[in-house]
């Protein structure tokens, strides 16, 4: 059991990370010849995790990433649409547990939460007339944002620190019209998410979570991410970096975070759920205008939509957003021209780049050569 200063610890980190394999030395030339598995044991990883040969680099990077950090375990899963096309999870639920991850296992999403609240906002906007560049009523003192400048991070307001929004209880809006500067420049701030899950609320009745279950044209987001980790069938295990290694902490045993900051990064779901979140957002019909007006950011190569980031891969244009929580990360990346979606989320704080771009161009790869032989009747 965690003591109360730990939790509260927790807590803090929680809220303030919303936002978003190295083989061994070989031996001696004079030692005697060893298994390849102990000379490389991110050789006997991959042998570890068979697959179809057009998945085995996916594998290579999640045994290269997961030893190379140190990391517990990762799942990866690759849709369709709203198929699953491949998945695989490498190392324990929780360190410690013989119980293994699984692709179905339910974990923290962070920042990913944005796209559903980007979408649900939206949708809500449309349905009652209320326009982009319209002035939102806000609990916040000063100018009103509208909600363009909420969802697209151009509103001037920066995070304060943790432990000042934590003590500001229900007076968080004040604080954050402290630490606002004047609007316009691209700057990413979980609070933008804070004001519209606010005015969500106000106009819908309704917090996020009970929106998406109330509108029937949000129910496939309802479906695929939660936000109560104590109703879960299924939950996995954050790992926070102690002074003896990381220590599991499974999801519902931390301390809860403000209800507010749900929208900004409290969705929870596993690979599998998240591959399948780009098909879901589609039937939103909010998508389009989620990436019509994108601005450049302070990323080279990516701008930000409204709610959503955008990059060029291989010359084609991905969707994306990445996610990290105290003590999780993940990310979601897709093509809209194929429908191919890859989601990779890791039980510990630490980017996987590298399996994400791996599963991102064998998924592509294995859709061009499943094309190829249609366009050579045509």
């Amino acid at each position: 059991m965690a003591s109360g200063g730990q939790r509260r610890v927790i807590a803090r980190v929680g809220l303030g990370a919303l936002l978003l394999g190295c083989p061994a030395e070989p031996g001696s030339p004079r030692s005697p010849p060893r298994p390849a598995s102990a000379v490389d044991p991110g050789l006997a990883c991959v042998h570890a995790h068979p697959v179809p040969e057009r998945w085995r680099p996916i594998v290579r990077a999640m045994c290269s990433e997961l030893r190379s950090r140190g990391g517990v375990s990762v799942a990866v899963a690759i849709a369709r649409g709203d198929e699953i096309e491949w998945s695989l999870a490498i190392g324990p639920r929780c360190r410690g547990s013989a119980e293994p991850l699984r692709p179905t296992t339910t974990l923290h999403i962070g920042s990913i939460t944005k796209l559903v609240t980007a979408a649900a906002a939206l949708l809500a906007a449309e349905q009652r007339g209320v326009e982009l560049d319209e002035p939102l009523p806000s609990p916040m003192p000063g100018a009103a944002p509208t909600l363009r400048s909420l969802l697209q991070h151009t509103s001037g307001l920066r995070d304060p620190e943790t432990s000042a929004m934590l003590s500001a209880g229900e007076a968080w809006p004040t604080l954050l019209a402290e630490h606002r500067v004047a609007p316009g420049a691209f700057h990413y701030a979980n609070a933008n998410y804070l004001l519209v899950g606010r005015w969500l609320e106000q106009v819908t009745g309704r917090p996020l979570p009970a929106w998406l279950h109330h509108e029937p044209r949000l129910a496939a987001l309802a479906e695929l991410v939660a936000f109560d980790p104590h109703q879960l069938d299924e939950p996995g295990c954050s790992h926070l970096p102690t002074m003896l290694g990381w220590s599991a902490w499974p999801l519902g045993s931390e301390r809860p975070l403000p209800a507010s900051t749900l929208p900004a990064g409290g969705g929870l779901a596993s690979a599998e759920q998240l591959a399948r979140l780009p098909a879901a957002l589609a039937r939103t019909a909010q998508l389009e205008r989620m990436i019509a007006a994108p601005l450049s950011t302070d990323q080279p190569g990516t701008s930000y939509g409204l709610g959503v980031r955008m990059l060029s891969v291989d010359g084609e244009r991905a969707l994306a957003h990445a996610g990290q929580t105290a003590g999780q990360w993940a990310e979601l990346q897709w093509s809209p021209a194929t429908g191919v979606a890859v989601a990779v989320i890791a039980t510990t704080p630490q980017p996987f780049r590298a399996t994400t771009l791996a599963a991102f161009e064998a998924a592509s790869s294995s859709t061009q050569a499943e094309q190829a032989p249609a366009l050579e009747h045509q």
